[in-house]
């Protein structure tokens, strides 16, 4: 008798756990799914204020279209940078423009398709993502011809002073007109801002075509600039500006024996 008694109860038992364990399950399966929905929710409302923009953007200026889509994004409850990342085009023809998104299939705040390439930005792509930093961003430049571990080595040293690393990378004109040799430099401005953006201490990478970063370096007005230390404090570009807003100068020791120029000697060994 006792044990015909304990037979029922111990399945009642196992039932009642596999019934909680399915409903915990059912519960977190459908948290998931409506905070996924309403992200995507979200999402598709920017690209339908984009798209609204962009049917009367003939008569509007940049700025103008990007302060009215950086307002969306607020109101809708996107990140800040999400703005930062909408690309304006214009055509010859003065009534046709383009507005579109970098985020591609990426949904802001679930990286379910990993992309590093929207970290390149155009000038005013950064400009608009710079303004959008709540925190400390710091900035620092070069070529990053043949990366290396020494090129490592500064961007993370960087990236550790402040809450978001900008990078200026030459344009292949720009590096040629340094003189650092013939054939320089060996990869392509493209595929040198791709390396450096698919890098984790690397929030931002614009290419950009001057002799120096001082124009770029003015208009991203970092709170910290970093250089190598091979750099003396009077010969790094910029600094006495990002002093003069009450920003610092960092120099990073370098790592001995680490450099492009030592790539190359011994490639050609």
């Amino acid at each position: 008798m006792v044990t015909r008694l304990e037979g029922p109860r111990s399945r009642r038992g196992a039932s009642s756990t596999g019934c909680l364990i399915s409903l915990l399950i059912f519960v977190a399966v459908l948290y998931y799914g409506v905070n996924i929905g309403e992200v995507y929710f979200r999402y598709y409302r920017l690209l339908d204020e984009m798209q609204s923009q962009s049917r009367i953007a003939a008569a509007l200026d940049d700025g103008t279209i990007r302060r009215r889509i950086q307002a969306a994004v607020q109101e809708i409850g996107l990140p800040d940078s999400a703005g930062a990342l909408v690309v304006i085009s214009r055509s010859a023809a003065p009534r046709e423009i383009r507005i579109e998104t970098r985020y591609g299939e990426t949904v802001p705040g679930h990286a379910a398709t990993l992309n590093t390439a929207t970290k390149i930005l155009t000038s005013d792509a950064a400009a608009a993502w710079r303004r959008a930093q709540r925190g400390r961003v710091v900035f620092t430049n070069g070529v990053f011809d043949l990366l290396h571990t020494g090129h490592v080595a500064l961007l993370e040293a960087a990236r550790a002073e402040g809450d978001a690393l900008v990078v200026g990378v030459n344009s292949d004109a720009s590096a040629r007109r340094l003189a650092k040799g013939p054939n320089r430099p060996l990869v392509a401005q493209e595929e040198r801002a791709r390396l450096i953006a698919a890098l984790a201490a690397v929030d931002g990478v614009v290419l950009f075509d001057e002799d120096t970063p001082l124009a770029l370096i003015e208009r991203l007005h970092p709170d910290v600039l970093v250089k190598g230390a091979d750099y003396a404090p009077d010969a790094i570009v910029g600094a006495a500006q990002v002093e003069g807003w009450g920003g610092r100068i960092v120099r990073v020791p370098l790592v001995a024996g680490k450099s492009t120029t030592e790539l190359m000697r011994k490639l050609r060994a």
